[in-house]
């Protein structure tokens, strides 16, 4: 498997307390490109040396900083007018926003002051154990 490699798996994204955060199974699977982006890099470096058939399950410290540091100056407090009327917000909340160029970015809910509402935009999984449990289903290595 090398940059450009077409891949095909199933896999699972927990935390460590077994919340399951994404996943994709056999009937669906999650297909990409080595490289582009589709998987952060810590994770798509741990599938490196996998073949076809072969089961893995990486436990991911916080401490890897896997899905990068935390950003103090990604904490953005908003207007409770910004958000949508029938919008239930509570804490702990991942709320998706539409930037101009048309790029969705996630935005994690850490409080509620009144008529302002704190917004996290790091990611989600920031400073977090994760568990990535993968099955490669197939793997085309393009020349």
């Amino acid at each position: 498997m090398a940059v450009g490699s077409k891949v095909s798996l199933e896999f699972t994204l927990s935390l460590a307390d077994g919340q399951i955060v994404e996943s994709a199974d056999r009937d669906d699977p999650l297909q990409f490109m080595i490289g582009d982006q589709t998987l952060v890099d810590g994770l798509e470096q741990r599938l490196f040396g996998l073949l076809p058939g072969v089961r893995a399950c990486f436990n991911i410290p916080a401490q890897e900083f896997v899905f990068g540091v935390h950003d103090d100056d990604k904490v953005l407090t908003m207007a409770r007018r910004d958000f949508a009327d029938d919008m239930k917000l509570e804490k702990g909340h991942i709320v998706a926003f539409d930037l101009p160029n048309g790029e969705e970015v996630l935005g994690t809910i850490r409080g509620l002051h009144g008529q302002d509402v704190e917004v996290d935009f790091n990611h989600p999984l920031v400073g977090r154990d994760c568990i990535f449990e993968v099955e490669i289903i197939d793997v085309v290595i393009e020349r």
